[in-house]
């Protein structure tokens, strides 16, 4: 079972070098809570940790990419970067900068995170902020290989392997971002996420998704058949206690009459509180 106390006490000290502030352990903690729902093995967990730890300066919470707006001339329409982001409009490089947990940029990516998620972030982009859209960004689009083409699947196994074998995959793993961009140095991180997960006993194999609401079952309601019959006996048993009193048939078998009558009457309220 995981334990994520023992993995807090493990990353606090790496990779985050021995502080861990409030917002740091929140964004942690979504990421977590989205892999436990999705069952995502721990080497992959591990990378998808690793990533944002980068891209956010280990702020783990959305940002926007920082820059005046003419650095982000160059990803403007009819650039070369421009072209390779799909950038057609206006401003579309300082408009669709980089944002979230994966700093997703350029109007093809923002156009594919809108269709796959169901809402419009080309025109509201600062959208990607938000932590819940943000998380979703970040898993959906490393699982998916929305950003290059390559995704989680393309690089980690699910096996249970040196950390050797596990940083040469981390570090192939930087195709699936941004090429090979501090690959090395994020494969590292990824390597410390991954010791903290399994020391926590988070499982290295894919796992059973968790559904987002408890489901519930309608509670049993007696037959109407049976009601029916039973109001019939009660009725039946009522009219039986009314003529033995009027024949002075004795109290005894009013007594029972009587009974019959009031568990019906009973078993009948019972069935029309669980229909209403």
């Amino acid at each position: 079972m995981f334990d994520r106390k023992i993995f807090f006490d493990r990353v606090h000290n790496r990779p985050f070098g021995g502080s861990l502030s409030q917002k740091q352990v929140e964004g942690l903690t979504a990421i977590l809570d989205e892999a436990e729902r999705r069952g995502t093995p721990r080497n992959k967990l591990a990378y998808i940790l690793a990533t944002p730890f980068h891209e956010t300066g280990q702020e783990m919470q959305p940002i926007v990419e920082r820059g005046d707006r003419s650095y982000f001339n160059k990803y403007n329409a009819g650039t070369r970067i421009g072209k390779m982001l799909g950038n057609t409009q206006p401003g579309d490089g300082f408009n669709l900068r980089g944002r979230g947990l994966v700093q997703i940029t350029g109007r093809a990516n923002y156009a594919k995170a809108s269709k796959k998620i169901g809402v419009d972030f080309l025109a509201r982009p600062d959208l990607t902020l938000e932590m819940k859209y943000a998380v979703l960004i970040l898993f959906a689009g490393m699982e998916g290989g929305w950003f290059t083409g390559k995704s989680l699947d393309s690089y980690i196994d699910d096996k249970d392997e040196s950390d050797a074998e596990d940083l040469r995959e981390f570090i192939k793993s930087r195709f699936i971002i941004n090429g090979t961009d501090k690959a090395a140095k994020i494969g590292g991180y990824a390597i410390d996420f991954e010791h903290a997960l399994a020391a926590a006993g988070y499982p290295n194999v894919p796992v059973a998704k968790v559904p987002l609401q408890p489901t519930t079952q309608n509670p049993k309601v007696p037959p109407a058949t049976s009601v029916v019959a039973a109001v019939g006996v009660g009725g039946v048993a009522l009219s039986g206690a009314v003529a033995s009193q009027a024949t002075g048939s004795g109290w005894w078998v009013f007594v029972v009459c009587l009974g019959f009558a009031v568990v019906a009457a009973g078993l009948a309220f019972i069935w029309i509180r669980a229909r209403s």
